[in-house]
């Protein structure tokens, strides 16, 4: 009697649990932090979870419909089909920048194909600075002539110093002559990170260092046979 006067007090939750791999879970919930502790320790069901990420992504809450977009990336929803097409659209239409750059992100990790650099390019125009440092975080890597015209033009046109600064850093995976000569022009900018990143890039492309003298620069790039010889 005594444990059962114990266990009326505590007023805890009913949990049934059908034993055999948790393939039948049931909690009636009260709102306790227990019965809620518990919950999220069960594994959960795919039907739920697909639920869940249904309610997520539709969600007026911009932080859910950024964890939705995140779920999309792990799991069985990373080999959907559809899962790219509702990134591109994730990452083009929701109103708020975290979920647009959240969509850039995943898409990046999971798809490779014509329909990511439509993603990114159109991510490389976007207004918040947010989307566009995610921008060149994927295109870090891409290393293709249509990549490095993005990085390019991010590098000469975007009005973030810090992400014209992070263009530069990037454009060092880039071994394009076009390129050196993008990181040359940045010389000129009015941003001292701008100039310093530049210059690291320029060396680390040509092992050369002509400091921040942009008409030198230009002048051994245009001479040189091979400017990613390192010497």
């Amino acid at each position: 009697m005594g444990k059962f006067r114990i266990l009326m007090t505590l007023h805890l939750p009913l949990l049934v649990i059908i034993v055999g791999g948790c393939q039948n879970v049931q909690v009636e919930n009260d709102g306790s932090p227990l019965a809620k502790l518990i919950q999220k320790m069960l594994p959960e069901d795919p039907t739920q979870k697909r639920q869940r990420l249904l309610q997520n992504l539709s969600s007026p809450d911009a932080d859910l419909r950024r964890e939705g977009v995140l779920m999309l990336g792990e799991g069985e929803p990373a080999s959907w089909d559809v899962t790219r097409e509702i990134l591109a659209l994730m990452s083009k239409g929701d109103t708020e920048p975290q979920v647009r750059a959240a969509a850039v992100q995943v898409h990046s990790k999971l798809d490779q194909s014509e329909t990511l650099s439509e993603v990114l390019n159109r991510a490389a125009r976007d207004r918040s600075p947010l989307v566009r440092r995610e921008c060149i975080e994927a295109l870090r890597d891409r290393n293709d002539e249509e990549s490095m015209e993005v990085l390019l033009s991010l590098l000469a046109h975007d009005p973030e110093g810090s992400l014209r600064a992070e263009a530069a850093v990037a454009l060092a995976h880039y071994r394009y002559r076009k390129a050196v000569l993008g990181l040359a022009a940045a010389l000129d900018d009015d941003e001292f990170a701008v100039l310093y990143r530049s210059r690291q890039s320029l060396g680390k492309l040509t092992g050369k260092d002509f400091e921040y003298d942009r008409s030198e620069w230009e002048n051994w790039i245009y001479s040189a046979d091979d400017p990613f010889t390192l010497k």
